[in-house]
């Protein structure tokens, strides 16, 4: 589903896109010389559905040079060995992630099984990352500049890309972020408001036009009033609006099926 020139929401669970466990991936166009970055690939249970909305933009996924991931929590990388095996493209992960990815012990993982997010015998695909993404770091693929921007708190390696794209620029913030300044609050370790409080100030004045979060709405214009409005909220002594990512969209998908079956 394409945002605008250069962005392209290809999974998704909220917008039913992709697998009803999937985070929002984003397909990033380098447009020039063809080069493809795919941002945070979910959950890995229906690459497929993520394949054919590639082809349905038109693109070819054997154009895609790197998968990049906002943080380490398995329904934003579970799904990393599979586009790397059929398509032979890197996997870049922020500091912090990557022991995290080599050993498959994210903390969300016992939670996630335990509520049935995960088909019966179900195992985090270990990996080792191709590329390790520190903070400041400007990554090029075409005719795309992308901005690193350190973000803990929701994660201790959480980071944001930042990328001018299509006229406007873009903030892909994974679960650091979301629509009316939420932020990623959950009861996990690992989850820190201090981080929070710390790191959120990296992203005054970046003039974002597109806000991309990791789950739920985006915004293409005035995105900055979403990231000042968390920066805001995590000056106050009271505890922030946190998003959490609930089952709801699960079971709207299994009535629907159940209705069409």
């Amino acid at each position: 589903m394409k945002l605008f020139d250069g962005v392209h929401l290809v999974g998704s669970e909220q917008f039913a896109l992709s697998h009803r466990f999937d985070c929002n991936t984003w397909l990033l166009d380098g447009g020039e010389d063809g080069e493809l970055l795919l941002v945070d690939p979910g959950r890995g249970l229906d690459v497929d559905a993520i394949e054919r909305n590639i082809r349905a933009d038109g693109f070819d996924p054997q154009r895609i040079s790197a998968v990049l991931v906002t943080h380490y929590h398995d329904g934003h990388t579970a799904g990393c060995v599979a586009f790397r095996e059929r398509y032979g493209c890197e996997l870049w992960v922020p500091d912090g992630a990557q022991d995290v990815l080599a050993r498959g012990t994210d903390p969300g993982i016992p939670r996630n099984v335990a509520i049935g997010m995960y088909p019966p015998g179900w195992s985090f695909p270990t990996f080792a990352a191709d590329r390790v993404l520190g903070h400041g770091e400007r990554l090029r693929a075409g005719g795309l500049t992308l901005e690193t921007i350190a973000t803990a708190g929701h994660t201790p390696d959480s980071m944001c890309f930042q990328v001018d794209v299509g006229g406007r620029r873009a903030l892909l913030t994974g679960d650091a972020l979301f629509h009316l300044g939420r932020i990623g609050i959950v009861n996990l370790p690992g989850c820190s408001l201090d981080d929070y409080r710390r790191d959120i100030l990296r992203l005054q004045g970046l003039g974002v036009d597109a806000l991309l979060p990791g789950h739920g709405v985006f915004t293409v214009a005035r995105g900055q009033w979403h990231v000042d409005r968390a920066i805001a909220a995590l000056a106050d002594t009271a505890l922030p609006p946190s998003f959490f990512e609930t089952l709801e969209f699960s079971a709207e998908t299994e009535e629907a099926d159940a209705c069409a079956s």
